[in-house]
């Protein structure tokens, strides 16, 4: 037998104190919080841009190929031709992580971890339409601004779980361009 989640009780005291003021907040940081994620997933589709971009230069250029992993172990190669291929490989796996961060920021979220609410699709789509109707219309004032207040705060840390993503990829993108950098003033000294 499945545990039941617990049910989120607000303080009679707060649910006299949510007047229609109270309401037109939450419905401003619900949207708030939709704004900011829908800005994460923008940030990440550039990211994803990006990233792919470099990679795909990375391969028509031939920067990193079959002899680049040779050259690194290789010691009869110079020092600086060893360690522009060393950055070459570096830069690579710099890359594949930023698209990788990028690629999990986009990723939808089918369901909402915590309280169960009736204003994710996943939980609506889970019911019947007649235990959805059944189930939405028998909530009190106070399981609805539960509810709400519930999605604001899941919606609230999806926002910064996509914003972390992104940083996250966006510092690979960036350790990428140093590595290629410091990859071809090696491969000017390289014989």
């Amino acid at each position: 037998m499945a545990d039941k989640k617990p049910s989120l009780v607000v303080p009679p005291q707060w649910v006299e104190a949510m007047n229609a003021e109270t309401t037109e907040l939450m419905k401003v940081l619900f949207g708030h919080m939709e704004d900011q994620i829908r800005f994460a997933d923008s940030k990440a589709q550039g990211l994803l841009l990006l990233a792919t971009s470099a990679l795909v230069a990375v391969a028509i250029t031939g920067a990193l190929n079959k002899g680049t992993g040779i050259t690194l172990i290789d010691s009869g190669e110079s020092l600086f031709s060893r360690v522009s291929a060393l950055f070459i490989i570096l830069m690579f796996a710099a890359l594949i992580v930023a698209i990788y961060c990028a690629v999990l920021t986009l990723r939808p979220w089918p369901s909402v971890p915590g309280v169960e609410t009736l204003l994710y699709f996943d939980s609506i789509s889970r019911l019947s339409l007649e235990d959805f109707i059944r189930k939405f219309t028998a909530q009190t004032h106070n399981d609805l601004n539960v509810s709400m207040l519930s999605a604001i705060h899941t919606k609230a840390q999806i926002a910064d779980w996509k914003f972390f993503q992104v940083r996250l990829g966006l510092n690979f993108l960036l350790v990428a361009m140093v590595l290629w950098g410091a990859a071809q003033i090696m491969s000017a000294f390289a014989r």
